[in-house]
């Protein structure tokens, strides 16, 4: 299924730069569930741990009904992964 993303969101070009730098750290707890480490655009050293339904960033704690962007790159990712192109 593709990701959309609203051309006024600023979250939607930023989870596109998220992608495109791909830098994500791939984890999998002992549960068997994924988790990405994507490095803070702001702060050089921070990562995020997302999925595609959560982040532990503040965008996502103060907003948790709009994904932030790296829920967004995160469900990108994904899907790539599933059509067999991603990096």
């Amino acid at each position: 299924m593709p990701v959309l993303v609203s051309p006024t969101d600023p979250r939607g070009p930023a989870a596109i730069d998220i992608l495109l730098a791909d830098a994500f750290k791939t984890f999998l707890d002992p549960e068997g569930r994924v988790s990405y480490g994507i490095p803070s655009q702001s702060q050089p050293g921070l990562h995020y741990r997302a999925t595609d339904n959560n982040c532990v960033c503040s965008d996502m704690r103060y907003r948790p009904w709009n994904p932030c962007k790296h829920v967004l790159a995160v469900r990108m990712y994904e899907e790539l992964l599933k059509q067999g192109e991603a990096f």
